[in-house]
């Protein structure tokens, strides 16, 4: 009961719904703002880890191992959630060690979680063997944090939205990357609330992902990977200026990989007039922000960031860059 009552303690919910307004003169746009759950531990990571954090202090379990890349959401999010729960957190990264490893391979080092680089072709074979001497007592979240516990958690997601609006001709977006989100909100919404889902990777595959996943066809589901920008945190040009564009306007931060490249998407299908006109449209911001750290190099610098008044940014700063240095 402790335990229960210190992790629901951080967690800033429900979380608020925004208009977005002018941002469609035939919509009435929304912005879930999930990823004020909590500075690190953001968004759709919080409800990834949510019932998987509460089966690990129930199954007495000595450790959480974990995979994910450099600047991975994951990553960051289990190793605070480890150091704020008193769990011990082991991270295997994909990849040699860097030389300079980056704001969230340094904080998540710094917040106690022992990180073990294997090389990509490794790092796809690698997965939790049960029974194992080695994996003896560990708890296993994949890359992602996608389970069948991250699925309950995302779910409660659509919950919360069907008491904060009427979800009656909605058309919900959000960004995925492994498709546990879109499958968890899936799983729970009613057929007739079409959900979109911009994936951050390249490639057709996301659809399928989400089926496996709930072990269904679902139709009211509808991928895209056009806005991708490339692939997996890539961006250009274009995408911060989008960024900067959309912070000055409402004053939400976006970040590069996810939720900047649904938006974006989003705006220029209903300038397109691909949306059909009168829908209500609910844009999830799945939080993520720390992965601005792996674009601090690029040419057009991200306002909001290096903005003194945006308290997005400072408490980011506060949970990440004080325990590095």
């Amino acid at each position: 009961m402790a335990f229960f009552i210190k992790m629901f303690g951080q967690f800033h919910l429900p979380t608020p719904l925004v208009r977005l307004d002018g941002f469609s003169s035939h919509h009435e746009v929304f912005m879930k703002r999930d990823d004020l759950t909590h500075p690190v531990i953001s968004g759709n990571k919080y409800r990834k880890l949510k019932y998987n954090l509460l089966a690990f202090k129930e199954g007495n379990y000595e450790a959480l191992m974990t995979k994910g890349g450099y600047y991975s959401n994951h990553i960051a999010a289990a190793a605070a959630a480890g150091k704020y729960f008193d769990i011990k957190t082991i991270g295997i990264i994909r990849g040699e060690k860097p030389l300079n490893p980056g704001v969230t391979l340094n904080f998540a080092q710094s917040a106690g979680m022992q990180l073990s680089y294997m090389s990509r072709a490794e790092f796809r074979e690698f997965s939790h063997q049960p029974g194992h001497p080695e994996f003896e007592n560990i708890y296993f979240l994949p890359e992602g944090g996608t389970n069948e516990l991250a699925l309950k958690g995302c779910g409660e997601l659509a919950e919360e939205l069907a008491l904060q609006i009427d979800l009656n001709n909605t058309l919900i977006c959000l960004a995925s990357g492994t498709g546990g989100t879109t499958a968890g909100l899936a799983d729970v919404l009613p057929e007739n609330v079409k959900v979109l889902s911009f994936s951050a990777l390249k490639g057709k595959w996301l659809k399928d992902e989400i089926n496996s996943l709930l072990h269904k066809n679902v139709s009211h589901v509808d991928v895209t990977d056009e806005y991708c920008f490339g692939g997996y945190a890539k961006a250009d040009d274009r995408l911060f200026h989008f960024i900067n564009n959309f912070y000055n306007k409402y004053g939400i931060p976006l970040d590069p990989v996810y939720t900047a490249k649904m938006m974006y998407g989003l705006e220029e299908m209903l300038n397109q007039e691909r949306i059909t006109p009168g829908k209500t449209i609910i844009a999830i911001h799945t939080g993520g922000l720390q992965g601005v750290f792996g674009f601090q190099g690029s040419k057009v610098p991200i306002h909001w960031y290096n903005d003194p008044f945006c308290r997005e940014a400072s408490s980011l700063k506060s949970s990440m860059l004080s325990c590095t240095g």
